[in-house]
């Protein structure tokens, strides 16, 4: 049980707090960081790794370069010209071939042949070299001929040609004679990969990196930083690569990300080629490692310090918070006396303080409490007298209607019985609920005074559908607004006033509807009357109750509000031929279900 309280207790709360609040802010602090190092590294690697994308494909484009330029001094070369004509060359201009393909650097070209528009090939390369024309004429080599007038294109293809089979960069011009139009030739080099070694070892490449090459169709001609073994992995990768890249684009730098890292391309438009440099993450984010391994050693003391700090200071404050939990827990009610005695000088003697007066405080509305409960005992006696007045009231009637029986005096019989009605209803209805047809007697009733009040001054006339005779309503909801009618419409009349009454069901809801043909109503007084359900009850009282007619108007809302809620509308309007007209919507509520 002490094991069980200790984790309920204000000692282990604070340290969850204490501690919370601390490794929250760490942590914050290491997302904080994490965020910065992680902006600052990739934005760091852009601009690095840009500079270094851009140096490797400058090292790349002159190599390129220096081949075009050989192959340049090969083209113009005298005996090459000389082979373009359409005599044969001679035996001495045929040895000297072999000087003119030393123009043509060997660490950069494996094999070479040279085809005249005569059909001979000179070759360069090893010993017992061969050079298939059949081969040739079907392979890619020969349809980027037919695509250049005589500028060097590169081909990345399976040599054929030579018979090594190996997959590689051609290089490929048509060579033609300056001086005559004569037929071209060509010249074929197949490239070796010193080329690009020599571009990696210029730029001073990363073994931590991987480089590429492709050619403009997406083919990869040359990729370094690959282990053997890992050929699997090699090949999904370069497929993402060429998902990724866009090799139509000819920028001279582009960033994308990838699935392991970012990618550096670099266009090369002497030859078309993208140059390519993968960084991984591991060695963007190498720095990143560290901070937060450091910023875990540091959580790590940070918590241990929260951890003794908050039970420390939990500790110094039990015993105070202990006696004012076990006080609160032993009352029951049936004592004030157990007040709270501390004095800690901190906000818990304001508790034992604040405690202490509300004991005070319930002592004394205990008290008040019992006292009203003997007035209600009081009222409720009183109330089982008063009971009693009612039927005294109606036997009272009863005698002067017999008087007046007696006395034949039929206006005071009828006044008589209209007001026994009236009051049968309003005082011996007491939950409030009748139905539709007494509701309509009893507006009757009022009305039948009224008009022996009156005489002539108007007429009425009550009508109630069958099928909506038995259905529950408030009672005393029409009185109110039928009394407007003869104090406030016909006021000022010369010619007799009319009321007419309604009941039946519209819509599924009981219709109410009290027409009377006196001064019709004005379209502000209208405005405000429909929107009265809309009214807090406060603004209602104060818009209602100093107006002429309006505490029954107020009394009948505020009385619908408690019954039906917002399930009801009352609508003031003017008919055609003048008048006012009041129309209220109440639910359905059967005999069955009146409460």
């Amino acid at each position: 049980m002490r094991k069980k309280a200790f984790f309920y207790s204000i000692r282990w709360r604070m340290f969850l707090c204490i501690t919370g609040i601390v490794m929250g802010t760490l942590l914050l602090t290491a997302l904080l960081v994490g965020f910065v190092m992680r902006h600052y590294l990739e934005e760091s690697a852009v601009e690095t790794y840009s500079l270094s994308s851009r140096i490797l494909n400058s090292y790349v484009e002159e190599g390129f370069s220096k081949i075009e330029s050989e192959t340049e001094s090969f083209v113009f070369d005298s005996v090459i010209q000389r082979s373009l004509e359409p005599t044969p060359l001679t035996y001495l201009e045929e040895s000297r071939m072999s000087n003119v393909w030393n123009r043509i650097s060997s660490k950069y070209v494996k094999n070479g042949v040279y085809l005249d528009n005569k059909g001979h090939a000179y070759i360069k390369g090893n010993r017992g070299l061969t050079f298939s024309w059949d081969a040739y004429e079907v392979s890619k080599l020969f349809l980027a001929t037919q695509e250049s007038y005589g500028k060097l294109q590169w081909v990345w293809t399976e040599d054929t040609i030579f018979g090594t089979g190996e997959t590689g960069i051609f290089l490929i011009r048509n060579v033609r004679n300056v001086d005559r139009p004569e037929l071209s030739g060509v010249l074929i080099l197949q490239m070796n990969p010193y080329l690009m070694e020599e571009a990696m070892k210029k730029a001073d490449a990363s073994e931590q990196l991987f480089y590429y090459i492709f050619d403009g169709e997406g083919q990869l001609c040359y990729e370094k930083g690959w282990e053997k073994g890992d050929e699997e992995k090699q090949q999904e990768q370069i497929k993402r690569i060429v998902e990724v890249l866009d090799f139509s684009k000819k920028s001279e730098i582009e960033v994308n990300p990838v699935q392991g890292g970012i990618l550096f391309s670099c266009y090369e438009p002497g030859f078309g080629l993208t140059v390519v440099t993968e960084v991984p993450d591991n060695v963007i984010y190498e720095m990143t490692r560290l901070v937060n391994l450091t910023l875990l050693l540091i959580a790590a003391v940070m918590f241990l310090i929260a951890a003794a700090a908050s039970l420390g200071m939990a500790y110094h404050f039990t015993k105070p918070i202990s006696e004012i939990s076990q006080t609160m827990e032993h009352f029951d009610g049936s004592s004030f006396d157990d007040k709270i005695k501390i004095n800690t000088r901190t906000e818990l003697d304001t508790i034992g303080s604040s405690y202490n007066s509300m004991l005070s405080r319930m002592e004394q509305l205990v008290l008040k409490v019992k006292e009203k409960e003997r007035e209600v005992w009081s009222l409720e006696l009183d109330s089982l007298y008063y009971q009693l007045n009612p039927h005294f009231l109606y036997n009272t009637l009863d005698n002067i209607y017999m008087m007046a029986r007696i006395a034949k005096q039929k206006e005071i019989m009828n006044m008589i019985h209209a007001l026994s009605r009236l009051l049968k209803i309003s005082l011996n209805k007491g939950d409030g609920m009748l139905t539709v047809e007494e509701e309509l007697e009893h507006v009757a009733s009022y009305l039948e005074i009224q008009k022996m009040r009156f005489g002539d001054k108007f007429r009425y006339q009550v009508k109630c559908e069958e099928d909506v005779k038995n259905y529950q309503t408030m009672k005393l909801l029409l009185k109110p607004i039928v009394e407007n009618s003869v104090k406030y419409g016909f006021a000022g009349m010369q010619s007799e006033g009319v009321i007419f009454i309604n009941a039946g069901l519209q819509e599924g809801r009981i219709c109410f509807s009290v027409y009377n043909n006196g001064k019709s109503i004005e379209k502000e007084k209208q405005h405000q009357l429909n929107h009265l359900k809309q009214m807090a009850p406060d603004g209602l009282k104060e818009s209602l109750v100093t107006e002429k007619g309006g505490f029954g108007i107020y009394n009948i809302v505020t009385r619908m509000r408690m019954k039906y809620g917002e399930a009801f509308d009352i609508v003031y309007s003017v008919p055609e031929g003048g008048g006012t007209l009041c129309t209220l919507y109440l639910p359905l509520i059967s005999p069955k279900k009146a409460i």
